[in-house]
């Protein structure tokens, strides 16, 4: 699917975790126009956005989405009586707010004042038979100044997952102010937890008495679940996340952590703490969330991680000219050890060599077993680490098997090479 001068939206079927899939691309000799916004500017914002999974419901006279609701079950995810919109873009100025750090989180009482954004051109975006994608400009008007942003959404088939997509374009200015994303959701009882780097948390269960509870450190995903259903909110940029309502420069003293809601609030900007100059106010920002919805199951970490890499770890392709009668099948690489880390692999342009590199992550000597599926004539290894490189060790394969030896904390290139 073309989606602009020299980009390319593809579906690779079948690609193995640990290696690679050759897809042999025929150009069209006429190839359609890609989508261009300024010629697919709508009239009016449409009612519903919907792909063979979701159906999602649409203000018409603002945009925001009001409901989602699944093809074949007709179930729904929005309570329908929330103010905000699914992923709605809210700002507001803060007043109220403590000069000094000592009483943050105590003093509270802080007010929002809720800006109304009007709705300006709403577009398609894409539009295709791999996403369809439906953009809106918002305006916020204040005294001196005007946020201006993009809000787009984008849905894919056979994924109940939606993307929001944002571009926020905010002037200078020395008054308090914050920016937040709304995603408000039909989850009674469900229960907060977010991943973090060494694992994953449950608030009600491993928050300390006494921690700030305003926000969370979520370094890919935060996730809302009952014992039925769950919804994954993938953060691409931006890790600041609230819970069940707003909680911002909330200590609670040594109270335990309740949701009180079941809404996952973004915190992507904010200048409430000694941030007085206005030139640092001065922002263009991208952000992006997506949203991953499960019917069938509660909370799976497991999940969330595939979730999380689904969304932020695309697959990445890489065109190269394949020679004449050349068959480029090869389809995968399977690597064994406990300590070796598979870092990439791509194909060269001969279509018979792959360059391999992987990484010992534990500091000892190890060894990684490759298995393919095809015979390999030879193979050379490159290897960098701490103290200096070795270049050019061949090493001997066993059919269809290498065995590749790798020192502390070692980051070794292997080139391939297989039998025509």
């Amino acid at each position: 699917m073309r989606c602009a001068s020299n980009t390319y939206l593809i579906e690779a079927v079948a690609v193995p975790s640990l290696g690679y899939r050759v897809l042999m691309a025929e150009w069209e000799e006429d190839p359609q126009p890609w989508m261009d916004s300024s010629s697919h500017t709508l009239p009016t914002c449409p009612a519903a956005l919907e792909s063979d999974q979701l159906v999602l419901s649409l203000d018409p006279a603002t945009g925001a989405i009001r409901q989602v609701q699944e093809k074949g079950t007709n179930r729904t995810w929005l309570t329908g009586s929330s103010p905000n919109g699914l992923g709605e873009f809210q700002y507001a100025q803060v007043t109220n707010v403590s000069p000094t750090t000592e009483s943050s989180g105590m003093a509270g009482g802080i007010n929002h004042q809720w800006v109304n954004g009007k709705l300006g051109r709403v577009w398609c975006s894409v539009d295709g038979p791999l996403v369809t994608g439906l953009a809106r400009e918002r305006v916020f008007e204040l005294p001196g100044r005007t946020v201006r942003v993009t809000e787009e959404l984008r849905l894919y088939p056979g994924q109940r997952r939606i993307d929001f997509r944002y571009r926020i374009d905010k002037p200078e200015t020395a008054e308090k102010e914050a920016c937040y994303i709304w995603f408000g959701l039909d989850l009674p009882e469900a229960v907060f937890r977010c991943d973090q780097a060494v694992g994953w948390i449950e608030p009600r269960r491993d928050l300390l008495a006494g921690a700030m509870q305003d926000a969370f450190y979520a370094t890919q995903w935060a996730d809302l679940s009952t014992s039925a259903r769950g919804a994954t909110l993938v953060c691409h940029e931006s890790p600041l996340i609230q819970v069940g309502r707003l909680r911002t420069y909330e200590w609670r003293d040594t109270r335990p952590f309740v949701e009180d809601g079941s809404a996952l609030i973004a915190w992507p900007y904010h200048n409430l703490q000694q941030t007085d100059n206005p030139i640092w106010q001065d922002l263009l920002l991208n952000v992006q969330y997506s949203l991953c919805l499960h019917e069938d199951s509660g909370f799976d970490p497991v999940r969330c991680d595939r979730d999380a890499a689904a969304a932020l770890v695309p697959l990445r392709g890489q065109l190269v000219n394949v020679r004449p009668g050349v068959t480029a099948s090869r389809s995968g690489i399977v690597l064994e050890s406990k300590t070796v880390r598979w870092i990439g692999c791509h194909l060269l342009p001969d279509s018979q060599t792959i360059c391999v590199r992987l990484e010992e992550r534990a500091g000892q000597d190890a060894e990684a077993v490759l298995s393919f599926d095809e015979e390999v004539e030879w193979t050379r290894k490159t290897a960098t680490f701490f103290g200096g490189e070795n270049d050019g060790l061949l090493l001997k394969p066993e059919g269809r098997r290498l065995r590749v030896p790798l020192g502390p904390f070692e980051l070794a290139t292997v080139l391939v090479r297989f039998r025509e």
